[in-house]
């Protein structure tokens, strides 16, 4: 190497080509961390995480509370509507997750942390039991929504939980791949 050879800014002062994407530092291969930038010094890399996954505590208790109450008003019209069997679960199951799913995207200003992605769930999951919870509720009263003559027969039956793990998984896929 020549006399005027990049120095690595680590304690080994290890001679090198390569320059961080953010600040252009030299830095040695095995300091540096590859990045969808380019490579990156490891001060660049650790405190700098991008603004997508910043989420604030009251955000994200907005974003849960909407996007409960969107996944219980999706659950109960799905247990509402339990008798229609294994189209329900494909079509309902793709709609309470993505719909669910985008709500929390639009409230949360498109954020998408391990945070959210969480929450998420939770909120589509607590959506489908308080759903069939409320058609439980409105069992007793004439109503316009049929109801089973078992109040609990949507939380018995296998493709209820088929529909809340379907739910479940479309929304946080929804979550991690906008």
């Amino acid at each position: 190497m020549s006399e005027f050879a990049l120095r690595c800014q680590c304690r080994k002062h290890a001679p090198t080509n390569l320059r961080c994407s953010r600040c252009n530092i030299p830095v040695c291969p095995s300091c540096s961390t590859y990045h969808t930038i380019g490579n990156l010094c490891k001060n660049c890399f650790k405190g700098n995480r991008d603004s997508n996954y910043k989420i604030s505590t009251q955000s994200y208790v907005i974003t849960f509370v909407a996007m409960l109450a969107a996944s219980s008003l999706i659950g109960w019209v799905l247990a509402a509507n339990a008798h229609f069997g294994f189209m329900l679960i494909i079509w309902g199951g793709l709609l309470h997750g993505m719909g669910v799913a985008e709500v929390g995207l639009r409230v949360s200003s498109r954020k998408r942390g391990e945070i959210v992605q969480a929450a998420t769930g939770v909120a589509i999951g607590l959506g489908a039991f308080i759903g069939v919870w409320l058609v439980t509720m409105n069992s007793n009263s004439d109503s316009f929504i049929p109801v089973a003559a078992d109040p609990y027969a949507a939380l018995k039956n296998p493709l209820f939980w088929v529909r809340a793990a379907f739910s479940v998984v479309v929304g946080v896929g929804r979550i991690r791949t906008i």
